[in-house]
């Protein structure tokens, strides 16, 4: 059960994030020789104010 955890900022359509989790879900199928149902992609969305780099915050 390889389950890929992925940060990132909001903004991404839905149409990106499921290209992404295809295209990362093949290429864990073709090097870990998993099976395709197994890959699980979640995101985690974050807001630019909730990441803060540095001591500054990202918005």
């Amino acid at each position: 059960m390889p389950v890929i955890n992925i940060t990132l900022w909001k903004g991404r359509t839905q149409k990106q994030k499921l290209e992404f989790a295809q295209s990362i879900t093949k290429e864990m199928v073709r090097l870990l020789n998993v099976k395709e149902s197994s890959v699980q992609v979640v995101y985690h969305e974050i807001s630019k104010e909730d990441w803060i780099i540095g001591g500054k915050i990202l918005d």
